[in-house]
């Protein structure tokens, strides 16, 4: 790797780090640079804007939750126990770790529609391991792809939430178990 990517990645996990604890619209340049110990010209040269920054470290975000949840799931068997393997790896990311929920506020543009289609893209993957279960007979015919995986996305989001809001340690637990009653305990 040239020196110059291998900083340009340095600045991009330094920035996922800052953005994991702050958010996506509290990342700046000026900070990032004496986080990381480098000049603000020094991002500048890597990455144009605040933008293209913050784009590069949604991508990459999206990229090590992929390697984390999805990746690994692919070898459970087809079907109900990939399904539940992909659902627990997903709590699990957000519960150990310095993994966080981003959350963007901002209006239309780039990074609202990158953010948009990293999340439209893992919505597919998780209806594709419903539509594998339902292939394999492990699910009915009537499940509805979009409901359950809007429910399964609400069971991640009340675990994380129940975990680092409310302080509920149980709250790994209690996604395992929606998601027996959100597939009937199959």
């Amino acid at each position: 790797m040239r020196k110059g990517d291998s900083t340009k990645q340095m600045i991009v996990a330094g920035a996922l780090k800052t953005v994991e604890k702050v958010g996506l619209e509290a990342l700046t340049f000026a900070p990032l640079a004496e986080q990381l110990g480098i000049s603000k010209s020094g991002i500048f040269a890597h990455f144009k804007t605040r933008e293209d920054l913050l784009k590069a470290v949604v991508e990459r975000a999206s990229q090590e939750f992929i390697a984390a949840v999805l990746l690994p799931a692919l070898k459970a068997e087809r079907g109900l126990p990939r399904l539940r393997q992909i659902f627990h790896n997903w709590v699990e990311y957000y519960q150990h770790g310095r993994r966080r929920i981003f959350i963007y506020d901002g209006g239309a543009g780039p990074l609202r529609e990158l953010l948009q289609d990293v999340h439209r893209k893992w919505g597919l993957e998780v209806q594709k391991a419903i539509q594998q279960a339902k292939q394999e007979g492990h699910l009915g015919p009537d499940v509805d792809l979009p409901q359950l995986t809007f429910d399964l996305y609400g069971a991640v989001l009340s675990a994380h939430h129940y975990k680092h809001i409310l302080r509920d340690q149980e709250a790994p637990q209690r996604a395992e178990r929606t998601l027996d009653l959100l597939l009937g305990s199959r």
